[in-house]
This record gives C-alpha cells, structure tokens and sequence, in this order.
C-alpha cells in the first residue's frame, strides 16, 4: 500500500493539489489515524496534521466521520477543511424538524439499550457512545467480545415517522 500522506504519495499525486476544484475526503478513525481500542486515544499525528493543513492550502479538504462533530472540532485542525459528523448528520444543513425527530429516535434506543441485558453483562469494558444522532456500541474490549455481541438487543423495528424521514431525505432504497 502507498500511504497518500509519505513522500511517495504526495509525489504521486503533486499535479492535483494545486486544483481548488478537486476535493480530498478523509475518514478520521482508520485512515486519517489508526483504529484504536479505545475511540478516544486516536490522535492526529504531527505529521498528518501538517499535511492537512498544507493540502487545505491547496484544495479542497474534508474529513468526514462516524463521530460527533464536536469530537471533529477537537481533533482536526478546522482552517479551511469542512468537517462532517455523524455519518453525514452534522455538518450538513438540515431541516430542524428532521434534525429533532432524529435525536428523539437516538434518544430511545440508548433508552432500550441502557435498560437491556447488554447494559448489565461484562459491560465493565463495553461502552455505549452517544454522539447525539448516532449510538456506537464498542465491545471490542470486553472480556468475552463474542458474549457481549450476541447480549446486544434487536434494534426496535422503525417507527413510520422514521420512513417518512428517509423517504424525505433520498430515494426509497431497498435496503430497508
């Protein structure tokens, strides 16, 4: 693998960055950083930072993440690079009504899932992260990871509202 940020890769790719028009989007846990065992130990190294910083001078720069915006605006230096949270839920400009009705639905499964069995059973190294649109389950810590998975809770079967919301926001899709 060549790595876009070595001195390979910058050189591979010196005839795009000088080109506004293009845009360079970034995950942050696993291609910006490492994956970690813990979420809050991934950090931008030094050098990742400065060539962010350097390639927001020269084109359009966005990272784009699983985690809370507010996380983002910790750890990503924010001149000139557009950061997007949340799976694509902040950093956007949504409908505030959209916005609410999505939080409420956060706000009932962390409701289900503190209250489960999963909640009680080796979860003194599982943690339940609430981005505040999205939840994450981490359990890749726990002392039994397999146990601790299959003591997750069935996800309630959406509620119409939920598919008025999507059917809102895109194309009906058959993943449903």
């Amino acid at each position: 693998m060549q790595y876009l940020f070595s001195k390979e890769g910058n050189d591979a790719l010196g005839f795009l960055k000088n080109n506004r028009a293009n845009l360079y989007a970034f995950d942050f846990d696993g291609t910006l950083t490492g994956i970690f065992r813990r979420p809050m130990d991934a950090l931008l190294s030094d050098s990742t930072r400065h060539a962010l910083e350097q390639l927001a001078k020269a084109a359009s720069v966005a990272v784009v993440s699983g985690r809370a915006l507010s996380s983002l605006q910790t750890l990503v230096p924010t001149e000139g690079i557009w950061l997007v949270g949340n799976h694509g839920i902040e950093g956007m400009h949504w409908d505030p009504e959209f916005v609410g009705r999505i939080r409420e639905i956060t706000n009932g499964w962390s409701k289900i899932l503190t209250n489960s069995d999963w909640a009680g059973r080796d979860t003194n190294h599982c943690e339940l992260e609430d981005k505040i649109f999205t939840l994450s389950l981490h359990y890749r810590n726990a002392l039994n990871p397999e146990a601790a998975r299959q003591a997750i809770p069935p996800a309630p079967r959406p509620s119409y509202s939920l598919w008025q919301i999507r059917d809102q926001s895109g194309p009906a899709s058959s993943s449903r």
